[in-house]
């Protein structure tokens, strides 16, 4: 026996005998139908949002950049940023250094 499975069995839950805990309720019991319809309500709401949330995703998602577009993108835009400051620094050289 390891140390993990002896502390594991010493350990005890007469503690637990002392909470009081919510009673479940019976299957044998009739529901209330008023309290069965406002369920049904909320549950056809649920998933109308759901639906909704869904038509929004599918037109979204394909628009969405991926990873590999992101990183074209940003290495395109980083050669443009570094041949103008190098177009600039090369005018202003000529300019000021003649």
């Amino acid at each position: 026996m390891n140390l993990r499975s002896a502390a594991l069995t010493d350990r005890t839950f007469d503690h637990l005998e002392s909470w009081s805990v919510m009673p479940l309720p019976s299957i044998d019991k009739p529901s209330r139908a008023h309290e069965d319809r406002a369920m049904e309500d909320r549950i056809r709401s649920l998933e109308g949002a759901v639906a909704g949330i869904t038509a929004r995703l599918d037109a979204t998602l394909p628009m969405l950049a991926t990873k590999a577009d992101l990183h074209s993108e940003i290495a395109s835009q980083t050669w443009k940023i570094v041949g103008w400051v190098t177009t600039v620094d090369y005018g202003l050289c000529t300019v000021f250094f003649r």
